[in-house]
């Protein structure tokens, strides 16, 4: 004990503290709960291990500590070197997401490649001393990941609300951009700045993201579509309103298959089949408004002030007017449903989540399940085929008619539903597709990245059901004469028919890893992007089907 308490020995035991705290504050839960200790413990115990082992270490070591010191000192200079004072503009556009605006200028490091991030906290000019501590001693900063492109002159952030506050109404210093490491994306030598030429071998990528992790996708869509390659975004959210976001990306979601959508929150039967409802009927006046101009201009009687003026283009005005112009019968439904008091209009769902968004919540809303014996089923078998936003393809008016008056005494979709979802331009702009619960990765999704074309949609002869190929499971050779291809052949009268089945997605697999010996396919990419869990199951599916892979994970 007596030389356990003296001075050299006791800078040791002091160092050895350090160490300590760093692991413990580096474990993953509490590295969650308590970010800003993590973030400042590791400054401060770092410059004092580094002065405590000086002072105990015999022989002394001034050479390596001086280097230590050196490459801490430079750490603070780089930082301050790309880092800019700037104000941003927060719009919060759902209980969940903000979007964060700001402008170029005030990124220091400037680049073409997408995916990059930037480092952020308060910036309080009245208090020089604060400053110093915060930006130098122990600067807490907050990563996040850039929508756009570091050369743009406008920057936007999507970020899930939090503990940190963003406000219009204060400064940041913010510093980067930091490049990410894509090894699919090699930048043109002597390229215009602003060029968005890459050397690239990808020609099908799939990005799976949860949540505001589609921030990390959208420029990576925007710089592959650039270059030839076929891009598609799975996005995992947990609440409709999320989707406002992308009205702020129109110019890069610029066609119907660039992106799948997967809403996992607890919403009702109801609030399903009405929401789904909404946006056949949106898409349908969408066509009569465009046939509508055709006409016009054919006639050559169209007006731009005609075109600028349609509710279509404008959210203020509602819907369920223009849907009762173009049906009477929709306007009759409305008038009976407005005075329904158990209707629960969404654009009040929000409110009825729980507040605050924790690991576990991730986990749950955020994710996907994996197919890997090639079985597909849905994603949601409790919800009926009619509600499907896909349904009624291959129906006639007359029956489309009949199902919607027997349907409409189960369900109601009040005015509300229309005006709620008139502000979401992804609903009125692209026939995407729309889910409720959890993406299943399988054959569907296998075949998108192998290029297979689908044979289309089949009818069940037994039922008359519109189905998918990639839905269904044959047992037998015979059961495939219970389905009707759209050219009005049976399922397996074509021997190609065998290649979009189910039951020959292992044989398709194994013979493509044969074919490559092994290799993995360097023309197709699978990303995956945001909480831990999605991450590691998306990485699962892409390593069974042999597609090259990049992790992103947004979790502390």
């Amino acid at each position: 004990m007596s030389k356990i308490r003296k001075r050299d020995n006791l800078y040791g035991i002091y160092a050895l503290v350090c160490f300590i705290l760093l692991l413990v504050t580096s474990l993953p839960k509490m590295r969650r709960r308590f970010y800003n200790v993590f973030f400042a413990f590791h400054y401060i115990c770092t410059w004092t291990a580094v002065l405590f082992l000086y002072v105990h270490v015999r022989p002394p070591i001034p050479y390596l500590t001086a280097i230590n010191a050196a490459i801490l000192v430079y750490q603070i200079y780089f930082k301050f070197r790309i880092s800019k004072v700037s104000s941003i503009e927060v719009t919060q556009l759902s209980a969940n997401l903000l979007l964060v605006t700001f402008p170029g200028s005030a990124l220091a490091v400037k680049s073409i490649m997408p995916g990059c991030h930037l480092r952020m906290n308060e910036f309080d000019n009245s208090n020089y001393l604060k400053q110093i501590w915060r930006h130098s001693l122990a600067p807490v900063q907050h990563p996040f990941t850039i929508a756009t492109l570091p050369s743009d002159e406008k920057q936007m952030m999507i970020i899930r609300k939090g503990r940190f506050d963003l406000s219009s109404e204060k400064k940041y210093l913010i510093t980067g951009a930091y490049l990410p490491h894509l090894s699919f994306l090699k930048p043109m030598k002597n390229a215009n700045p602003r060029s968005l030429l890459f050397h690239t071998k990808v020609k099908k990528c799939l990005i799976v993201v949860g949540g505001s992790a589609i921030s990390f996708a959208l420029p990576i869509l925007r710089t592959l579509s650039y270059n030839g390659a076929t891009v598609k975004i799975i996005w995992v959210l947990r609440d409709h309103e999320d989707l406002k976001i992308l009205d702020y990306f129109q110019n890069i979601l610029v066609n119907d298959d660039c992106i799948d959508i997967f809403i996992t929150g607890s919403y009702s039967q109801q609030e399903i089949y009405s929401f789904k409802r909404a946006i056949r009927e949106l898409h349908r006046l969408n066509r009569q408004m465009e046939l509508s101009n055709q006409e016009q201009v054919l006639n050559g009687t169209y007006s731009p002030q005609y075109h600028e003026k349609s509710p279509l283009m404008q959210s203020k005005v509602s819907y369920q007017t223009m849907a009762n112009e173009f049906d009477p019968v929709l306007a009759h439904e409305s008038s009976a449903q407005k005075n329904r008091a158990a209707y629960i209009p969404l654009r009040h769902h929000a409110e009825l989540l729980k507040s605050g968004y924790s690991a576990e919540d991730e986990d749950k809303f955020e994710n996907v399940d994996l197919d890997l014996d090639g079985k597909c089923r849905n994603p949601e078998p409790n919800v009926p085929r009619s509600s499907s936003l896909y349904s009624g393809i291959l129906d006639t008016p007359t029956e489309s008619a009949q199902r919607r008056d027997s349907f409409s005494l189960r369900y109601s979709s009040s005015s509300g539903i229309y005006d709620d979802l008139a502000d979401y331009w992804i609903l009125k702009g692209l026939a995407c597709r729309i889910e409720f619960g959890r993406p299943r990765l399988g054959i569907h999704y296998y075949n998108w990245c192998t290029g297979s074309s689908c044979i289309g949609p089949l009818i069940d002869i037994h039922n008359g059901q519109s189905v998918c190929c990639n839905e269904i499971t044959i047992e037998n050779k015979g059961q495939k004469l219970h389905y009707q291809k759209s050219d009005g052949h049976m399922l397996g009268s074509d021997a190609q028919d065998e290649l979009f089945l189910n039951e020959q997605f292992v044989k398709n697999r194994q013979q493509r890893f044969q074919e490559r010996g092994g290799e993995l396919d360097e023309s197709t990419w699978v990303i995956g992007a945001g909480p831990i869990g999605l991450v590691n199951r998306v990485q699962l599916w892409a390593n069974d089907c042999g597609f090259n892979f990049h992790a992103e994970s947004f979790s502390i």
